[in-house]
């Protein structure tokens, strides 16, 4: 059978409900709740969907993309309690002292110390700078520029930058001695050579 493609009224409605579980996916809720609330099939489905609506919007599920996605809920949070809090309901404010330091935990602070790290890890095989090594380095770093025992860190952090440089040097690319020009194997060859152009 031949893929019909989509009139536009159906790809503008399936566009819309993607948007719509990527809203729900935004808030918190599960695929399986995203997949009831909606109509989708399965989880699966669900799960596919919002993929494509985080492509549509020029987002992937990275570190970073999660990280700005809970920030998103917590300022959405923050919107809802902040005039509740003004109106002097202490319950609201409480929250929203929570949720500024909840802020200001998922936002890393890029120091000095984490500057060095990122410039170390740059000039590591790609398949180290993305693993758990490397993202452990990165969150020990931001860790002493925020003055959180500096000391305890640092020692750690030393610790985990010396396994990354084991594992770099483990998997650098073996670089074959050169051919020597010259020597026996060469002298050997070049005589066998001469007693088959004399003897032809």
């Amino acid at each position: 059978m031949a893929f019909e493609k989509p009139t536009p009224e159906k790809a503008a409605a399936a566009a819309d409900k993607r948007r719509k579980a990527l809203a729900l996916h935004k808030m918190g809720a599960s695929y399986e709740a995203i997949a009831q609330k909606l109509d989708y099939g399965n989880r699966g489905t669900a799960y596919r969907e919002v993929r494509k609506a985080l492509r549509d919007e020029g987002g992937l599920d990275t570190p970073e993309d999660l990280r700005l996605l809970d920030e998103g809920r917590l300022d959405a949070l923050m919107m809802a309690l902040w005039p509740k809090a003004m109106n002097g309901q202490g319950w609201a404010t409480e929250r929203v002292l929570q949720i500024m330091q909840m802020r200001k935990e998922l936002t890393p602070v890029t120091g000095k110390v984490a500057k060095g790290v990122q410039k170390d890890l740059a000039a590591m095989p790609g398949e180290l700078q993305e693993g758990g090594l490397a993202a452990a380095a990165l969150e020990l770093a931001h860790s002493i520029d925020r003055g959180e025992s500096p000391s305890a860190c640092a020692r750690e952090l030393r610790g985990v930058m010396a396994q990354l440089q084991e594992q770099a040097e483990a998997i650098k690319p073996k670089v074959e001695p050169e051919k020597r020009v010259g020597g026996l194997s060469d002298l050997t060859a070049r005589i066998a050579q001469r007693r088959a152009s004399s003897s032809g």
